[in-house]
């Protein structure tokens, strides 16, 4: 159970969640431990612009795009929900049971995908089934209901107006963020796309960070980043960047054990209503 969140549904706070795994355990505490310092040296203290104190005296920012800024994991979820009956995969499901596994890594939802299917999920089945579900997203990427997080557009404005260099970095390949932007012309405020080709990795892995980190020079300088899912944290702690949790506070992530602090926020509306005081 979570036990340590501050007034979350209005003002947001500081946010007891599992930042460790059998792989960075002790990176995500040495880096965590950073986090904490560097966001107290950042904000108001520092004498910067208000637009700089919402963003915890960042220097330089990082973005998830996926479920953070565009609402699209819904739109993966009904992808997967179409194409699994055609594998033999029979799972009663909804959207809190896929983010439950989606939200880990891939790995954890072909386990449980596979945990439901007639036959066994071998690479080569599995390899198929997920270019079936890319190639339906793709579908309904450019024809669905499609909607930003709410108060992403104020808060890019903001953005924009603090002049702050950043990044978004994703696990989504080139065309697909090409076809979000397209929809909607706020995202093309941000400079600097890292998408999945760019790099070798996934998130967690913190592979893409440091791509993004070497684009924009940023080593050295104090960096904030912005994911709503454990994975993305970790691949922030990872490549050293103070990380920003924002998602809605019935996400199922947030019922793991094992927690470190970090700032929670349950939407950018409650960011900005919070830091802009």
């Amino acid at each position: 159970m979570v036990t340590s969140v501050t007034s979350p549904a209005v003002a947001g706070g500081v946010l007891r969640v599992d930042t460790t795994s059998p792989s960075m355990e002790e990176t995500a505490g040495r880096v965590c431990a950073g986090c904490t310092q560097s966001f107290e040296e950042g904000g108001s203290a520092s004498g910067r612009e208000s637009d700089m104190d919402l963003f915890f005296g960042a220097e330089v920012l990082f973005f998830d795009l996926d479920g953070l800024l565009v609402d699209t994991e819904k739109l993966h979820f009904q992808a997967y929900s179409d194409v699994l009956p055609n594998y033999g995969v029979t799972v009663d499901w909804d959207f809190a049971t896929f983010a439950r596994s989606a939200h880990q890594s891939q790995a954890r939802l072909r386990s449980f995908i596979a945990s439901h299917a007639e036959e066994p999920m071998t690479d080569a089945r599995w390899q198929k089934l997920y270019a079936d579900k890319s190639a339906k997203y793709t579908q309904l990427l450019s024809n669905a209901p499609l909607s930003l997080m709410p108060s992403v557009e104020p808060l890019l404005r903001r953005r924009e107006k603090s002049a702050i260099p950043c990044a978004v970095v994703t696990n989504s390949s080139r065309a697909w963020t090409d076809t979000i932007r397209d929809r909607f012309s706020i995202l093309n405020t941000i400079p600097i796309w890292v998408t999945r080709e760019e790099y070798k990795e996934a998130k967690p892995a913190p592979d893409g960070y440091l791509k993004g980190i070497d684009i924009l020079q940023a080593e050295g300088k104090r960096k904030v980043g912005f994911e709503d899912t454990m994975r993305g944290i970790r691949a922030l702690e990872g490549a050293g960047i103070s990380p920003v949790l924002i998602c809605s506070p019935e996400h199922p992530q947030l019922e793991e054990k094992g927690f470190t602090a970090i700032p929670y926020y349950p939407s950018f509306t409650d960011l900005l209503s919070h830091r802009s005081r």
